[in-house]
């Protein structure tokens, strides 16, 4: 263990429940020694489709700024939801930091199989908390379980080299970097740091100068949560497929944050099963529902919906000098995604004002394909690329760099407009209504 000893941060080898569901735990060993803990944990009767778990915790404080990685071997047995491991941090202001293998559960189909989840410990823990858990009933064993704790190169930045890394790249990639006055701000954001040692104290002076972007879409990213995204992924809400009346099929599309590849895989995955279950009993065409999508990483979502996208181009981002770059669903999920073919399939696009940035993006990807049409309001507007560029520090600064172009070459300015503006009604889904009735009729 670099940085810190297990007495120095209270670690104990005495496992507690992560909820009052009825799961019986029993551990032995220690997480810090090479050979790891074993814990198993087995529902007792009346869990339903609950979350329970076995859990420690330890003082988080000699950890801070360190990054610290728990991995297991996972067996489980009757389990339907599957076993996963994860780590929180509570921070002072009440906040939390969470990594988990949530989204890549282990099955009793998978047999054993090991997981791994990290974050950086932000400089305001208080509290660590590690563990294994358990999605409704079933049994589970963790073995090898271990944690440890490397120092975090990404934590090396002064204020000043932090905010001079920001700044150079601001300059150089960011489509609005021509408003800013440099030489009259540059000076005031410099002073702002002055005799600062913690690099953290450069964030506000960044904050303000994305501000003065005024494009909407540029964004700071802490230390903890850019390692978290890093390492994990999520769903801003679950994914639905299912069909509809009259042989609808129907996928409600979340955003999709994170990058961690585990993650990734699972969500694109449990659609593309989602999906090949459903298509057989489809015959009137599809609806994908981008109303709820307020972006994030648009690689899985375009990979769950490959089966109508296909291969090609399905727009470009063009940067600050006019160099474009094509998207395309990336082959890297094609060992999870549907090999199905819908290219050919009628698709009715729903969009509105909570569809933003890459949920944008999706939405685009489908103009100019045969058969599709778009309904309901227009989008956010964040119809720029967004990409992220690593501070010293281990912050991450999100810039929008690139104008987006659809897949005949025409630039998305201020906002995605659908093809049928439809006025939503009092009590129904009254875009669901008519994208549903264009399904139907003939073509």
């Amino acid at each position: 263990m670099t940085g810190a000893s297990a007495a120095e941060t209270g670690a104990s080898n005495r496992w507690w429940p992560m909820s009052k569901l009825p799961y019986a735990i029993q551990g032995s060993g220690d997480v810090w020694t090479s050979e790891g803990a074993r814990v198993s944990l087995r529902s007792a009767g009346g869990v339903g489709d609950g979350f329970g778990g076995a859990s420690q915790s330890l003082d988080a404080r000699p950890l801070r700024g360190k990054r610290i990685t728990l991995s297991a071997m996972l067996d489980v047995k009757d389990a339907t939801e599957g076993a996963a491991i994860l780590l929180r941090v509570a921070l002072s202001d009440g906040g939390h930091a969470l990594s988990s293998s949530q989204r890549d559960p282990v099955l009793q189909a998978n047999g054993p199989q090991r997981r791994e989840v990290a974050l950086v410990v932000p400089m305001q823990a208080t509290r660590l908390m590690y563990g294994v858990g358990l999605a409704g009933a079933g049994e589970v064993e963790a073995s090898e379980l271990r944690l440890a704790v490397s120092a975090a190169p990404v934590f090396t930045g002064t204020p000043d080299q932090v905010l001079d890394t920001a700044i150079e790249l601001i300059r150089k990639h960011a489509l609005n970097a021509s408003r800013i006055d440099w030489p009259a701000l540059e000076p005031q954001l410099r002073l702002a740091i002055k005799n600062e040692q913690d690099p953290a104290a450069a964030h506000r002076p960044i904050r303000e100068l994305l501000k003065r972007l005024e494009d909407n879409h540029s964004f700071l990213v802490e230390p903890a949560q850019a390692s978290q995204a890093e390492n994990s992924g999520r769903s801003a809400m679950e994914p639905q497929v299912k069909l509809l009346a009259d042989g609808i099929g129907y996928i409600l599309m979340p955003g999709y944050l994170g990058i961690g590849k585990a993650d990734a895989d699972a969500f694109v995955g449990s659609l593309a099963s989602a999906i090949d279950e459903v298509a057989p009993e489809v015959r009137n065409g599809w609806i994908v529902d981008l109303r709820q999508n307020g972006g994030g990483n648009m690689r899985p979502m375009l990979a769950a919906l490959k089966p109508f996208l296909g291969n090609a181009s399905l727009g470009s981002f063009e940067d600050v000098y006019g160099k474009r770059s094509p998207w395309r669903v990336e082959p890297y999920f094609d060992h999870v995604a549907s090999p199905r073919d819908m290219s050919t399939a009628k698709v009715a696009v729903l969009i509105g004002p909570r569809t933003s940035s890459s949920g944008e993006i999706v939405a685009i990807s489908f103009r100019g394909r045969p058969a599709t049409r778009s309904f309901g309001q227009p989008s956010d507007g964040r119809v720029t690329g967004n990409r992220s560029f690593g501070l010293p520090d281990g912050s991450q600064i999100h810039l929008a760099s690139s104008r987006e172009r659809d897949r005949q070459g025409n630039l998305v300015e201020k906002r995605v407009e659908p093809d049928i503006l439809v006025t939503t009604g009092q009590g129904r889904d009254s875009i669901l209504q008519v994208a549903s009735e264009w399904l139907k009729g003939a073509e």
